[in-house]
C-alpha cells in the first residue's frame, strides 16, 4: 500500500472515526428506548467506540505512526459523539464525550501500532528489488537497460 500524503490519512481517520462512533451510536439510543439496564448500553458504548477507533485507524492505511493516531481518533470521536448527541437528542455531558473518545483514541492507536511493523516491512522489500544509475543516482528496476531520468546505459562500467 503506498502512502501518498500523511495529511490524507489524518483526514480519513478523522472522517472514519467520526462516522463510525455516530453510527455505532444509534444502538445505544435504542437500549434506552428499550428500557434495559444501564450497564449495557455503557459496556456497549466503550467497545462499540474502541471498535470505531481501531477500525478508523485500519482503514486509513496512512497512520503509521501510534502517536499520530491518538489524537486524530480522539478529535473523531470527540466530534461524532457530540454530533451525533445533537441530532438524535438529549444534552450532552462533555466529560461523557471525552471519555469515549479517548476509548477510540486508544483504540486507533493499538490497531495503528498493531499495523505499523508490517507496514515498514513492506516499504523495505518493495525497495530491495531496485539499483542505482551510476550517472545520476535514480532507482530504477533490476532488468532496466538504461535508466528512466537520464537515458545513460546501466551496461557501462564506468
Amino acid at each position: 500500500m503506498a502512502v501518498r500524503s500523511p495529511f490524507l490519512g489524518l483526514a480519513a481517520t478523522f472522517a472514519w472515526t467520526a462516522v463510525l462512533t455516530s453510527l455505532l451510536s444509534l444502538p445505544v439510543s435504542l437500549f434506552e428506548a428499550l428500557g434495559l439496564p444501564q450497564e449495557i448500553p455503557l459496556f456497549y458504548r466503550v467497545g462499540a467506540f474502541a471498535a470505531a477507533g481501531a477500525l478508523a485507524a485500519r482503514f486509513s492505511h496512512a497512520i503509521t505512526f501510534g502517536w499520530t493516531a491518538l489524537p486524530i481518533a480522539f478529535l473523531g470521536g470527540f466530534t461524532g459523539y457530540i454530533a451525533f448527541g445533537a441530532i438524535v437528542g438529549p444534552a450532552i455531558d462533555l466529560g461523557v464525550a471525552a471519555i469515549h473518545a479517548t476509548v477510540a483514541g486508544v483504540g486507533a492507536w493499538a490497531a495503528s501500532t498493531f499495523l505499523e511493523p508490517k507496514l515498514t516491512r513492506e516499504v523495505r522489500l518493495e525497495s530491495e528489488g531496485k539499483r542505482r544509475c551510476r550517472v545520476c543516482g535514480a532507482r530504477v528496476g533490476l532488468k532496466a537497460r538504461r535508466c528512466w531520468s537520464c537515458r545513460a546505459s546501466l551496461n557501462r562500467l564506468t
